[in-house]
């Protein structure tokens, strides 16, 4: 399976008001905590 998209980073509110974020990596170097992708799907190719 192949993804294509964006990387993005979200910050929002849920409804009992506290805050939250997701920072998505922008390093392909980077290991460990916070060395995570978020992606915003755009599209799926299936592969054979």
């Amino acid at each position: 399976m192949r993804l294509k998209g964006y990387l993005v980073n979200l910050d929002g509110s849920k409804p009992d008001g506290t805050t939250f974020y997701w920072n998505s990596s922008t390093t392909r170097s980077d290991s460990g905590a916070h060395s995570c992708e978020v992606i915003y799907v755009t599209g799926v190719e299936w592969l054979d």
